[in-house]
Formats: structure tokens, sequence, C-alpha cells
């Protein structure tokens, strides 16, 4: 981040890290501003919820879940009004390689509340405070 500020999640089993997020504002994630895909009338109290990452072993063990659900309280404290996701949308069998879930999928979010917002182009799912 260009000011020096990050924010995020992490996951520990005792000592031990077993996930990660990446939250913010959306307007510091230049990338995402950039996309046309994701592109959408925001504001500054928009903040993103960009990147989750849990090791194959920890996987199913609730990580992803507790993870979105402390990015997005951590977000709301900072004063964000909504904060969006952008998961990946399964097709054919309903799995998604990991490699290409970076994002998430869209039962991910829904369990944490967010709704997915209609619009053409890629889906967004957000939550308000």
């Amino acid at each position: 981040m260009e000011g020096g500020h990050a924010h995020g999640a992490l996951a520990f089993d005792g000592e031990r890290p077993v996930g990660w997020c990446a939250v913010g504002p959306r307007l510091d994630f230049l990338r995402v501003l950039r996309s046309r895909v994701l592109m959408r009338e925001v504001g500054a109290g928009t903040w993103s919820l960009n990147c989750l990452y849990v090791p194959a072993k920890q996987r199913g063990k609730g990580v992803a879940s507790a993870l979105v659900g402390v990015a997005t309280d951590h977000a709301f404290a900072l004063g964000a009004d909504e904060v969006e996701a952008y998961p990946v949308v399964p097709t054919g069998a309903g799995r998604v390689p990991a490699a290409f879930a970076w994002t998430g999928v869209p039962a991910l979010y829904e369990r944490a509340g967010f709704a997915r917002v209609e619009r053409e182009g890629r889906p967004i799912y957000l939550k308000h405070r």
C-alpha cells in the first residue's frame, strides 16, 4: 500500500498460521479500481475483501468463514459503510480448482451475510454495515 497502511486478517492454529485474507478501502486497491469487470459506483466507505488463502490441509474447517467474518468486522470498526467481495462462481461439477478460488466462492460470502449485487460482469457480493 502506498500510504504504508495494510489491513487484513490472519488465522492461527496455536502458533501456526493457517490462513489469511486482505481487506481495505477499495480506493487503495488500484487493480480493483481499474478492473472493467468489477466497475461500479463506490465511495470512500466501500472496502474490498479481495484475496483469501487457506492451505489445502486447513480447508473445510471453517477457517475461511472465520477470516471473512473477522475481516468484515475489522472494516466496519474502521468506518467502512460496505464491504464487497468478488467470488469465483463454480461451473460444471460445482467445484472451483483452488488455484482459481483465491477470492472465495459465493457460498462463503452468503453464509457471512453478503448479498449478490445484480449486475452484468463478474459477480460482486456486498455486505452493508
